[in-house]
């Protein structure tokens, strides 16, 4: 994630019925703002080790 906002990604396995649940992460006022890098990171990283037993995941920025 590299501490910037990823835009809109779908990930998961296509085997799940459902659709996608979706999250979205907090942004920065500012170019230099990384107050919510942290947060943003380990909730992906969570999503990404969980995705097997819970399905498909979306990521959405926050509006600034």
């Amino acid at each position: 994630m590299a501490g910037a906002c990823p835009g809109t990604a779908m990930v998961g396995a296509p085997a799940f019925a459902h659709e996608a649940t979706v999250f979205t992460l907090r942004t920065a006022e500012s170019d230099t703002d990384t107050r919510f890098r942290y947060d943003n990171e380990v909730l992906v990283l969570a999503l990404e080790k969980t995705v097997k037993k819970y399905g498909p995941y979306t990521l959405r920025c926050a509006r600034r």
